[in-house]
Formats: C-alpha cells, sequence, structure tokens
C-alpha cells in the first residue's frame, strides 16, 4: 500500500522535501531496516515502534523528505 499526505493549512516553507512524508508497507520491517542500515541511509531512530497496531519506522530520503516503512500486525 501506499500512504500520501497533504496539509491543507501548511504555511510555512518546507525544510524536508516538497513534502512530509510518504510510506510504504514492507512485510519484514527488520529485514529492510537491516537493508537501510547497509546502504547507510539517514534513520529516525533504530527501532521500529507500534502505531494504531501496526509497527512503523522513519528514514530520510534523498531530498530530505520522511519515508515511512508500516508493517501490519502479525
Amino acid at each position: 500500500g501506499l500512504e500520501l499526505l497533504a496539509y491543507a493549512n501548511e504555511t510555512e516553507d518546507r525544510t524536508e522535501g516538497i513534502i512530509s512524508h510518504f510510506a510504504v508497507e514492507v512485510d519484514d520491517m527488520k529485514q529492510a531496516i537491516a537493508q537501510l542500515k547497509e546502504m547507510q541511509i539517514p534513520l529516525e531512530t533504530e527501532e521500529p515502534r507500534d502505531a494504531m497496531g501496526k509497527k512503523i519506522f522513519f528514514f530520510t530520503g534523498p531530498n530530505g523528505e520522511k519515508i515511512e516503512m508500516v508493517q501490519e500486525a502479525k
């Protein structure tokens, strides 16, 4: 799945890319995080967190945008 967010009342200039963030669904969060670490991608945290019954994890994209990975609870 893909989640795109836009904030209608945003008035400040963006410092983290052209969008706030987008989310992609992954099947194996631990494996995906390991791959990001191998590629030396800037991570927001070291571990995923629980949110709304899912695991979520943020890292930084090439234009400064936040990218969220989401894994459904198993």
